[in-house]
């Protein structure tokens, strides 16, 4: 299956290689000589990304399951009403207007 490390290896990669390149093509280095080093460089640098990018997988699933942790849903909706209004209790707005009030459209 593809993963997000997988990509940012790839990308890391092929930067590697560009960047090789054109160094090579900079110096005036013959043409197997740089793409030997673009090859290296570019196998470095999928390693380096590949340790990124699942440092980075790692970092945002930990961060995920703290958030969900510390914010837990809440199993009923009287939960949510911080005044008990219970779950057959009508919505009301700041105002302390019914919310069903507020948004009924008059036809006549």
């Amino acid at each position: 299956m593809f993963s997000t490390a997988s990509a940012i290896a790839a990308v890391f990669g092929l930067t590697g290689f560009v960047v090789a390149v054109v160094c090579g093509l900079w110096t005036a280095a013959p043409a197997h000589e740089a793409l030997t080093r673009a090859l290296i460089g570019m196998a470095g640098c999928y390693a380096i990304g590949l340790f990124a990018g699942r440092v980075g997988e790692h970092v945002a699933s930990e961060y995920v399951v703290s958030y969900a942790r510390s914010r837990p849903i809440p199993a009923r909706s009287s939960d949510l009403d911080p005044h008990g209004g219970g779950a057959g209790a009508a919505p009301t707005l700041a105002g302390g207007t019914d919310a069903s009030e507020e948004n009924s459209v008059v036809v006549g």
